[in-house]
C-alpha cells in the first residue's frame, strides 16, 4: 500500500513540478506570477517532503525504537493496530531480505570454491605439464647423446668393420626407441586434450585380455612367466577399445618384464554389487612405499639398475594408464600383497538411462 502512494506522490510531484516550470517559462516577464510560483513550488517540496517523512521515515524510526525497547529486556509501550502491522511488515521485509543475504552468500561460496578448485587444478596440470615436457628433453638427449657418439666413432674410424654394424645397429635401435617414445608422447597429448573424444562402446574385456596375451606371448615364453585367469573374464564395459589394449599392454607388460622368471601372474575380474573389479597380480617382489606414489609419474623407474636395453619401456607406460583411465573416469590403483604386486582397475555398475 506504502508503495503504491510512494508512486502516486512522485507522479503528483513531477506532474506539478513540470507545471510549475512551464508557468515559469510563460510567465517569465510577470514578476508577480513568477514569484508565486516560485512559492507554490517551495509549498510542495516541503508537502512532499512531509509526506515521505509520515509514510516511510517516521514508521521507521518508531520501530527502531520498538526494537530496542525489547533488545534491551523492556516492555515495549502500547502499540496501536497501525504500529502493530508496520512492526510486522518490517519484520517480514527483514526476513525476506536475510534468507536472499544468505542465498547470495552461499551461491557466492559456492562460486568461489569452483574457481578455487579450478585455479589449484590449472596449477596443478600447469606444473605436471612442466615436469613432463623437462622430462622429455632429458629423455630425448640420452638417445642422441649415444647417437652422435657412435656415428662420430664411426665417422673417425675407430672401429673395426665388425664393430661398425653393431654400433649402427645400436643406433637403429635408439632411434626406434625414440621414435616409440614420441608416439607415446603424442598419444599422451591427445587423450589429454579438451577436445578428446573418447568414443566409448561396450567391449568385452575377455577379447581384450586375450588379445594382449596372445601379443606378448613370446615374452612370456622368454621370461617363462605362468598365466592363471581365475574366473570367467566375460564382463562388458563401455570403453574405447584401442586406448584400454594400451592400459592391458603396459600393466601386463610390466608384471611380465619386473617380476622375477618362473613366477606367476594372475588375472581376475571380481564381482560385487556395486562394481567389478579387474586385478592383475605379479609375484615374487614388492614395490617400495615411497617409489608406489611416484610409479605414475612420467618417466619414474622403479628399478633404476636396469637400462633401455633390458627393460622394455621408456617410462611412459603407467603414466599413460593413469591418463586412460581417468578419461574413462574410473578408480585404478596399485598395492603390495604378501609376496607381489597387485594392479587393480574398479568399473562401477552402470545404472541403465
Amino acid at each position: 500500500m506504502k508503495t503504491k502512494s510512494f508512486v502516486l506522490l512522485t507522479i503528483s510531484a513531477v506532474f506539478f513540478l513540470a507545471l510549475a516550470l512551464i508557468i515559469n517559462i510563460l510567465f517569465r516577464t510577470n514578476n508577480y506570477l513568477y514569484l508565486i510560483n516560485i512559492l507554490l513550488v517551495f509549498i510542495l517540496i516541503f508537502f512532499y517532503v512531509f509526506l515521505i517523512f509520515s509514510l516511510f521515515v517516521k514508521p521507521i524510526k518508531r520501530t527502531i525504537k520498538y526494537l530496542k525497547y525489547y533488545n534491551d529486556g523492556n516492555c515495549a509501550p502500547s502499540l496501536l493496530p497501525e504500529q502493530i502491522r508496520e512492526l510486522n511488515e518490517l519484520n517480514q521485509q527483514i526476513t525476506i531480505l536475510t534468507t536472499k543475504m544468505k542465498q547470495l552468500e552461499k551461491q557466492y561460496q559456492e562460486v568461489l570454491n569452483e574457481n578455487t578448485t579450478y585455479y589449484e587444478q590449472y596449477k596443478l596440470d600447469l606444473e605436471n605439464k612442466k615436469q613432463l615436457v623437462a622430462s622429455i628433453s632429458h629423455e630425448i638427449k640420452t638417445p642422441l647423446a649415444v647417437i652422435e657418439a657412435t656415428a662420430s666413432g664411426i665417422l673417425d674410424d675407430i672401429f673395426s668393420e665388425e664393430d661398425k654394424i653393431k654400433e649402427l645397429n645400436n643406433i637403429i635401435s635408439e632411434c626406434d626407441k625414440t621414435t616409440i617414445m614420441l608416439q607415446d608422447i603424442v598419444n599422451i597429448y591427445k587423450i589429454d586434450s579438451t577436445n578428446y573424444n573418447l568414443e566409448a562402446k561396450n567391449i568385452n574385456l575377455r577379447d581384450l585380455i586375450e588379445e594382449t596375451l596372445n601379443f606378448y606371448a613370446p615374452l612370456i615364453t622368454k621370461y617363462q612367466k605362468e598365466i592363471s585367469i581365475l574366473g570367467s573374464l566375460d564382463f562388458t564395459y563401455p570403453l574405447n577399445a584401442i586406448q584400454f589394449k594400451k592400459v592391458l599392454a603396459n600393466v601386463i607388460l610390466n608384471a611380465i618384464v619386473y617380476s622375477p622368471r618362473k613366477e606367476k601372474i594372475t588375472i581376475e575380474i571380481k564381482e560385487t554389487p556395486n562394481y567389478h573389479v579387474l586385478e592383475i597380480i605379479n609375484y615374487g617382489i614388492t614395490i617400495a612405499k615411497d617409489d608406489l606414489k611416484k610409479v605414475f609419474e612420467p618417466f619414474y623407474r622403479v628399478d633404476k639398475s636396469r637400462t633401455k636395453k633390458e627393460d622394455h619401456g621408456n617410462g611412459l607406460g603407467l603414466y599413460i594408464v593413469k591418463e586412460i583411465l581417468e578419461k574413462h573416469q574410473l578408480d585404478y590403483g596399485l598395492i603390495n600383497l604378501n609376496n607381489g604386486v597387485k594392479f587393480y582397475i574398479i568399473f562401477p555398475i552402470l545404472i541403465p538411462n
